[in-house]
């Protein structure tokens, strides 16, 4: 995957919609895990990671990609980014 496919992936994870949906992914993976009774509970644990990340707006794999993990320095980061390639460009 390019630098720029995974900036994109991440400002759609930053996003006020990325976060609702890590969120709803995160309830949904508990509510799968606790309807699964005592074999669930790894589920459960796991929906915990995507609800407290949506929940902070943080994310675990903007450093991977080595950028901040507070949503809005990652925004922020990627915006200048954005810029960059824009700027890039139209120089070429």
């Amino acid at each position: 995957m390019s630098s720029v496919n995974k900036n994109q992936f991440l400002r759609a994870m930053a996003s006020p919609a990325g976060r609702l949906a890590r969120v709803a992914l995160g309830a949904g993976l508990i509510g799968l895990g606790l309807g699964r009774g005592q074999k669930g509970w790894p589920l459960a644990a796991l929906g915990l990671l995507p609800l407290s990340m949506g929940a902070f707006d943080l994310s675990a794999l903007a450093p991977l990609a080595g950028l901040p993990a507070q949503g809005e320095q990652l925004r922020d980061a990627l915006d200048e980014d954005a810029d960059y390639y824009v700027t890039r460009i139209g120089t070429l």
